[in-house]
């Protein structure tokens, strides 16, 4: 599956000033959608959907909510990163255990064009989901 933002001039996008990360017109790959309960939230169950997404230039990352960046990823990323490794490595055994092959693990730190993203932010920012079948 794919994605894309609207617009044909591959510049990035600017959401409430401060650039995304994301460009317009630009196609992505969306490699793994996925739900994490929120162990912050004790008295109701809260959780968060998000998708990976990979830029296919292997490199150029989402820069706000969720992301990597500093200025969030202490507030957000950081908080639930145990559980989104945790979903991984249960992935990763599912896929071994049934001789399939197993997911590519989410490692932050490098610019490598992957990058996780809230459904919300994702749903708000593009515009257009391929499919192939």
């Amino acid at each position: 599956m794919g994605c894309s933002a609207e617009g044909g001039t591959e510049a990035f996008i600017k959401i409430n000033g401060e650039d995304s990360g994301v460009m317009s017109g630009h196609a992505y790959g969306v490699i793994d959608v996925f739900e994490i309960a929120d162990p912050n939230c004790k008295n109701y169950h809260k959780s968060h959907r998000f998708l990976k997404i990979r830029n296919p230039w292997g490199y150029g990352e989402w820069k706000l909510k969720w992301s990597e960046n500093p200025d969030y990823a202490d507030k957000y990323l950081e908080k639930l990163f145990p559980q989104i490794e945790a979903y991984y490595d249960a992935e990763i055994k599912k896929a071994v255990d049934a001789g399939e092959e197993p997911p590519e693990k989410y490692v932050k730190g490098i610019d490598d064009g992957v990058f996780l993203m809230s459904y919300k932010d994702w749903r708000n920012l593009f515009c257009n989901l391929f499919q192939c079948m």
